[in-house]
């Protein structure tokens, strides 16, 4: 067993529980553009290029999923990360070591020799080996090249605490953290991660009742997985393409684009006064997209730019949905100039669903 703390490489699949299994297949399938890899048990395997989703209903009243979702919302039950096939026993000893709580997964289940953790926040962690066989379909036709990040919400005072987890067991590293306020809510986060890996987790915890992240625990039933990311090399085609399959999106205040206006033209966020050729203002407003731009070093035609928007929930209550990312100049972060819009327009929703309460 290699001694070094870097034990993933990668995320490896995303695994939902969820009612109505047909109709998620086809809205995956169609909408987002995965297409059918196979399938394990009565469990659905779908792939996009890096990126695999595993859907799974309940086979009987009284099995595991059945039970999760009698308890929970549908969403990700299962990060699986890929891990060196060579290395599982070692591994597994390793992380007992390490405090985790260790169990081997019927290979028929998983489709191979799979360790399973299983962490106090609302996850659990399939390892498999690898990234097995790369997928026969022409890069071009995929709407999402990776994993971008994903966010996991835990209850107020647990956020150091996950953080610690990932770093103990999984030996990933704390890379930044950040906090956001308004009138009524908030919220604090720590990202941990392994870059060369390509995984960031944000892990956030609510400052008040009132925050929408306490709002995701309350709907959930418990701590879970917020979002996922998903990295896109042209970012208003893809959610052209989404829109027209029926996905909807969070609505921007009006207010976002005026002062992204202002700043634009003051040069307060690009030097050049305005943006680069490459994105149209027009199709930014029209798809509602977000846009995060920092100052470059230098006078460089390709300063960091990051575009990015959020679908509303996908199983009708407040609780997991997807986010469209798609980094230029290689900017990094979450996109924080916009969290402070993001989390008023939220906040909005919330007081629509009349569910806000007051800190």
């Amino acid at each position: 067993m290699n001694q070094s703390n870097r034990i993933v490489q990668g995320i490896h699949h995303l695994h939902f529980y969820l009612w109505d299994l047909p109709r998620w297949q086809e809205h995956f399938c169609q909408v987002w553009g995965f297409r059918m890899e196979g399938q394990l048990g009565s469990t659905l395997c779908l792939r996009q290029g890096s990126l695999r989703l595993r859907l799974s209903q309940p086979a009987h009243a009284g099995d595991e999923v059945d039970r999760y979702l009698q308890q929970h919302s549908p969403g990700v039950v299962d990060v699986a990360l890929a891990v060196v096939e060579q290395e599982l026993l070692g591994l597994a000893e390793l992380l007992q070591r390490r405090g985790a709580q260790v169990e081997w997964i019927p290979a028929e289940e998983e489709g191979g020799p799979t360790l399973r953790l299983r962490t106090p926040y609302g996850l659990r962690h399939s390892l498999l080996p690898g990234s097995g066989i790369p997928d026969s379909a022409p890069a071009e036709e995929n709407l999402f090249s990776h994993w971008d990040h994903l966010v996991l919400n835990v209850e107020q005072g647990s956020l150091q605490a996950a953080a610690d987890w990932y770093e103990q067991v999984l030996g990933w590293r704390s890379l930044y953290r950040y906090s956001i306020r308004t009138n009524t809510s908030g919220l604090e986060s720590v990202v941990v991660g392994d870059p060369e890996a390509g995984i960031q987790l944000a892990i956030n915890e609510p400052t008040c009742a009132a925050s929408q992240i306490q709002e995701f625990l309350d709907a959930h039933h418990g701590p879970g997985l917020q979002h996922a990311a998903l990295h896109s090399s042209d970012v208003f085609a893809s959610v052209r393409r989404l829109r027209q399959g029926g996905v909807n999106f969070l609505q921007v205040p009006p207010e976002y684009y005026t002062n992204l206006a202002r700043e634009l033209a003051s040069g307060a966020i690009l030097r050049s006064g305005g943006l680069p050729p490459a994105i149209s203002w027009h199709d930014l407003v029209e798809q509602q997209l977000l846009l995060d731009a920092t100052l470059p070093a230098s006078d460089s035609p390709h300063p960091p730019l990051l575009l990015q928007t959020f679908t509303q929930p996908l199983f009708g209550r407040p609780t997991f949905f997807f986010e469209v990312i798609q980094r230029l100049g290689g900017a990094t972060g979450f996109g924080e100039a916009n969290f402070q819009a993001l989390f008023e327009a939220l906040e909005r929703q919330q007081r629509q669903r009349q569910q806000a309460l007051v800190c």
